[in-house]
């Protein structure tokens, strides 16, 4: 590429051709295998080496990442083999990649790859498909309630909402799988090899994890997090850990009753050192959970108050 890249772009290019693919193709040793061969399964035909196959390249992140406020911490990307996605073809340009990485969302299909934005709602949160169309049906759901939950954080209209300035998506590992596969063996690895310096380039002042399975994994990364934070039963032990309502009448009732006011509300919220700067890390139950996860109106399952200090340490 003939013009000169900023840090970002440069971080884009680098998780996007991560060297580590190739090598976790090849070692069945290597903490990557599992999660770079999972995809190489799911293809379902002859792949015998990364270079010039339809794998899917490492996804960097999605979003503004180096000015979003708001930054949304999952487990690793999931897949769709019908997506316009960057492959290790010829067909995928190094400056498609990086549009790709850096700028993942557009208003319309017009490039031919990516998602779709404000202020085409109707469309938004959808994936651009390799015939250049967007892809039918329900929005991509962990999309659209990242959306949701950034609207109410900021006091806009979800129409108003834009991925390509307000917020951003990553991942604790970056290779594609389905239910986290592969996660556990590769989670320290890729993370002490990406995660800093996707902080580092981050000026997000709130990190939020939604749900059970990418919190378990932030547990073991992050120092600090105290165990009254996120809600769900351990698998192993059977313990329950952390407190939340499990309904929006179990909400109602414990808002009346003070059982569930700013001080328990609290608790998933916690500030602590993560990439060399102060963040607000905040967990909320995952997309599609039974459990109240609004933030605003009559169902909102945190306060006012609360909300207030969040939008306080955003600015």
């Amino acid at each position: 590429m003939s013009q000169e890249l900023s840090s970002t772009q440069k971080l884009a290019l680098a998780i996007s051709s991560c060297d580590e693919v190739c090598k976790a193709f090849k070692d069945k040793a290597h903490p990557c295998s599992g999660v770079v061969n999972w995809q190489v399964n799911e293809w379902k035909q002859n792949i015998d080496k990364v270079e010039g196959s339809v794998l899917h390249r490492p996804e960097a992140w999605t979003g503004a990442l180096d000015k979003a406020k708001i930054l949304f911490l999952a487990s690793n990307p999931s897949f769709n083999p019908d997506e316009a996605f960057p492959d290790y073809s010829p067909v995928w340009s190094e400056e498609d990649i990086l549009s790709f990485a850096t700028k993942r969302f557009v208003p319309t299909d017009a490039r031919g790859f990516g998602a779709v934005d404000m202020p085409n709602l109707q469309q938004a949160d959808r994936v651009i498909l390799k015939n250049g169309k967007v892809a039918e049906g329900r929005p991509v759901p962990y999309w659209r309630e990242v959306r949701g939950r950034v609207a109410e954080i900021l006091d806009k209209d979800i129409s108003q909402v834009s991925a390509d300035e307000d917020y951003v998506m990553t991942e604790l590992v970056h290779c594609k799988s389905f239910d986290e596969i592969g996660v556990p063996d590769s989670l320290a690895f890729c993370n002490e090899k990406w995660m800093n310096k996707i902080l580092m380039n981050s000026p997000a002042r709130l990190i939020i994890v939604m749900g059970k399975k990418p919190a378990e994994k932030v547990l073991e990364v992050i120092n600090g997090i105290p165990s009254t934070w996120g809600s769900w039963k351990d698998d192993k032990t059977g313990l329950k850990r952390g407190d939340w309502p499990n309904s929006n009448p179990d909400l109602q009732e414990r808002v009346k009753n003070g059982s569930w006011a700013y001080k328990d509300q609290k608790k998933h919220s916690v500030v602590t050192n993560v990439g060399g700067l102060e963040r607000l890390l905040i967990w909320l139950p995952r997309p599609n959970s039974s459990l109240p996860r609004t933030l605003t109106g009559p169902n909102a399952c945190i306060s006012k108050e609360l909300l207030k200090e969040w939008r306080e340490f955003l600015n």
